[in-house]
């Protein structure tokens, strides 16, 4: 029940099973994530948390804007905290990172900018927190989000939607390659592509 605050006993059984059932299927070497977002609150967010401890996630992503809140959710379980995708600017993140409240920071590299961005991972940096970068966005926020985290050493993983649209590639100039889970940064000026405008022009969001 999204926006509930708890979480129901059905739910709990069943994100034990999903998640189990992944676990036992992909065996112990790969990692495992789950979003939930802003769906509960404390104590559903520590339930949940604590349920998911036996299968060595490798992080549960929350959200919350209270850096107290989510700093009791980590103090709570062995399961690794992830959070930031909804905050902005380094005035956003700081006060999370000051309190030491999550394992890993998601912040959004397409909201914040490059710029901005490269100084949320340098100060996350600073308080030894790996930066995952929320990436659900166009292939050139991909590019963006690759070029940012090939410039820090905190990076840990880039989020990347292998079901994206069919005609991703046909939007750039330069369509960017995965090779085993790993993206090969480009090697060209920029961020390594540009955006063809008038295959834009062809797939225009009309809802």
């Amino acid at each position: 029940r999204p926006g509930a605050g708890d979480i129901d006993p059905g739910a709990l059984r069943l994100a034990v099973a999903v998640v189990g059932a992944f676990r036992e299927a992909l065996g112990p070497d790969v990692g495992i994530a789950l979003d939930v977002a802003f769906a509960f609150r404390l104590g559903g967010a520590i339930r949940l948390a604590r349920a998911l401890e036996p299968f060595d996630m490798m992080w549960l992503e929350t959200e919350t804007l209270d850096p107290g809140s989510l700093r009791t959710v980590r103090d709570s379980t062995k399961t690794p905290i992830c959070h930031g995708e909804s905050l902005f600017g380094v005035a956003g993140y700081r006060p999370f990172l000051e309190l030491h409240a999550q394992d890993i920071v998601m912040p959004d590299f397409a909201w914040n900018g490059i710029t901005m961005g490269r100084r949320i991972a340098d100060l996350a940096h600073a308080y030894d927190v790996l930066v995952a970068p929320h990436n659900c966005h166009s292939p050139i926020n991909t590019l963006v989000s690759a070029n940012i985290c090939a410039t820090i050493p905190n990076f840990m993983i880039m989020e990347f939607d292998v079901d994206d649209a069919p005609w991703r590639d046909d939007l750039m100039t330069h369509p960017f390659e995965v090779r085993n889970g790993h993206l090969r940064l480009p090697e060209r000026p920029g961020l390594g592509s540009d955006l063809i405008e008038r295959e834009l022009e062809e797939h225009a969001y009309t809802g």
